[in-house]
Parts: C-alpha cells; structure tokens; sequence
C-alpha cells in the first residue's frame, strides 16, 4: 500500500485546493507519524522520525498512512527545501511512486528571482485563463492584492485550478516562460 488514491491523500489535495492553515497528523503503518504543515494551501512543513523537509518526502513512497487527522491553526516551521506543493502532491498521488522524489534544485528559483511586473502579469493572465477563461484578467488582479511576488502569485492561482496535474502545468509553464 503506498500513499496514492487513498483518503489522507485526497484530504490533503481538498485542504490544499481551499487554501487552508494547519497540520496533517498521520499515523503511517509502521508506526511512525508524519506531519505535514499547509499555510494558505500550500505544504511547507513535511517531517517524520528525524527527518525534515525533502529528507522526509523522499521517505514516503515506502511508507502508507494509516489514519489521519487535520488540526485547523498556525503550520509547523516551514522547510525552505520543499519543492512546490504541486509537485509534492504529483509525487505522492497515483503511479509516482517509483518515480524519483522531485528536489529543491530542479525547481526554478522562487520569489527574489521571479519578477512582478508587467510581462509577468501577462505570461500568469495568459496561462491561466488556458484553464479558466476570459475570467482569468479578474481573478489574476485579485489575488495581485494579496501577493506581492511572482511566485506568491503564482502559488495563489495554481491552488485555484481543480486537479494537481493542472496546477503542475500551470506551474511549469509559467516558470518556463518567465524563467
């Protein structure tokens, strides 16, 4: 049994997809827990026995959740070597498995190094209406007034889209194009 199609993983992909604050508690079938923090929908905390962050992620295709409880408040002490949420969320769900754990260093550079300006804000309208719509325009300055950074923004409107793999093509094209 692995982490893929199972309860605690479609709870995490809901928690994240509504944008919430909190703690994922989970007892693994070897008797272990894991701890997975989300600030605004995003995962920035993940830690199990000793082992934090990506250390932790790399761990989680050999281990399977037993049960699991979500604990609404303040996230765990975020780990700046997480790759993006839906790139943890890609790794965990269906098939991925086997597949190697995404890195840090195969993420482009985040928010210092991704500008928000005016290209930018055409590239992230441009590509996300590919998703939504004409709507895109409207829901990009929105959360504009809440994200002071490419990347805050980019975080914001991939947790928008309704599947992971959506928001990881999203993602992914966006940093392309700004890259």
């Amino acid at each position: 049994m692995s982490f893929a199609n199972t309860s605690m993983l479609q709870e995490l992909m809901r928690l994240c997809r509504i944008g919430e604050n909190g703690t994922m508690f989970t007892a693994l079938t070897d008797g272990h827990q894991l701890r997975i923090g989300l600030l605004r929908g995003r995962i920035v905390h993940i830690s199990s026995l000793t082992l934090r962050g990506l250390a932790a992620l790399k761990t989680l295709p050999s281990r399977a959740p037993k049960s699991f409880r979500f604990q609404n408040g303040l996230a765990p002490e975020p780990h700046s070597d997480l790759p993006t949420t839906p790139a943890v969320l890609a790794f965990l769900s269906d098939g991925l498995q086997e597949a190697s754990a995404p890195t840090a260093e195969h993420e482009l550079p985040r928010a210092n190094n991704l500008r928000l300006d005016s290209v930018a804000l055409l590239i992230l309208t441009e590509e996300f209406a590919e998703y939504i719509g004409p709507i895109a325009e409207l829901l990009v300055k929105e959360a504009q007034k809440e994200s002071q950074t490419a990347e805050g923004l980019l975080d914001r409107l991939s947790a928008q889209l309704e599947s992971v793999e959506e928001s990881a093509t999203f993602v992914s094209r966006v940093r392309a194009r700004l890259g």
